[in-house]
């Protein structure tokens, strides 16, 4: 289905920071997906999240690289140049790919998306602000890593 993505609206209530509200975010986003010759089909599901906060992670986490369609996947930028990461998930399994992303890309936000009748509608599905990390961070006193040889190379 080839829909004009020119207006859309936003049910549910995003977070304050939500990239929703960020003046032609979401049209541009969905029309690259198009005129990169994919036609949005009627329900799909749509991540995204500060390309910041990706690279905070490292990159990537292979979870959400293991889950995500290279076709629809890119990084699209606000109007002030602050890069996102944008996924559609398209499928039967959408959900729990999408569910994968929430769990692994922290500040994303996530919505169920229907273009319809020349209309789009993002339902508000929730967001992640911190990611849940299963291992406590490896902390050392001063005094250890000097015992340990681990400031040695300063």
């Amino acid at each position: 289905m080839s829909i004009s993505v020119e207006h859309y609206r936003v049910e549910g209530t995003p977070p304050p920071w939500s990239v929703t509200g960020v003046n032609k975010f979401v049209t541009g986003a969905l029309g690259r997906v198009q005129r990169a010759g994919e036609t949005l089909p009627e329900h799909f599901l749509l991540g995204v999240c500060p390309w910041g906060e990706r690279n905070a992670l490292g990159g990537t986490p292979a979870p959400v690289q293991e889950v995500m369609d290279p076709r629809f996947r890119l990084v699209h930028f606000t109007g002030c140049g602050r890069p996102y990461l944008v996924a559609l998930f398209i499928g039967e399994d959408a959900a729990a790919r999408q569910q994968t992303a929430m769990q692994h890309l922290p500040w994303s936000e996530h919505f169920a998306v229907v273009c319809r009748n020349g209309q789009v509608v993002l339902e508000y599905l929730g967001c992640t602000e911190d990611i849940w990390v299963d291992q406590e961070p490896d902390l050392h006193t001063l005094r250890e890593l000097l015992g340990q040889g681990g400031l040695a190379h300063f």
